[in-house]
């Protein structure tokens, strides 16, 4: 049980990097297109059509609303990067210690992450640390 743990902690840090790298790219570009240098772009194309909008308003107002959730959603991502990489650290540190505290951190980091296989190999780990 305790060799399962591990490697399943092994996997989720990896993918957990993995994440943390896609997140921060993602997170980057939304709250660099809520810059006042893209506003001139997103008006062109509501007016022109080629970006479609169901926002009430001119089409200043709509870019206001656009870039605002552009910003807004960044750093929702941006937090998003710190819960992954701290939970790569978590579980990369629970391998090696083998503590309860950190495998019921894993826990506790894999409902917030949404990833399985930390949640699961914490449970894993406490298990096997208790046999």
């Amino acid at each position: 049980m305790k060799k399962i743990g591990n490697v399943l902690l092994l996997i989720a840090g990896i993918l957990a990097i993995f994440a943390a790298v896609a997140s921060l790219a993602g997170a980057i570009a939304l709250i660099v297109f809520s810059g006042p240098q893209y506003t001139s772009m997103i008006i062109e194309g509501l007016q022109n059509g080629s970006i479609q909008s169901t926002l009430p308003g001119t089409p200043e107002q709509v870019t206001a609303e656009i870039q605002l959730m552009f910003l807004v959603f960044g750093i929702v991502l941006a937090v998003e990067v710190a819960i992954i990489s701290g939970s790569a650290a978590v579980a990369f540190l629970a391998k090696s210690k083998q503590t309860s505290g950190l495998y019921i951190a894993n826990i506790v980091l894999g409902v917030l992450s949404g990833s399985v296989l930390l949640i699961v190999g914490g449970i894993l780990g406490l298990v096997g640390r208790n046999e």
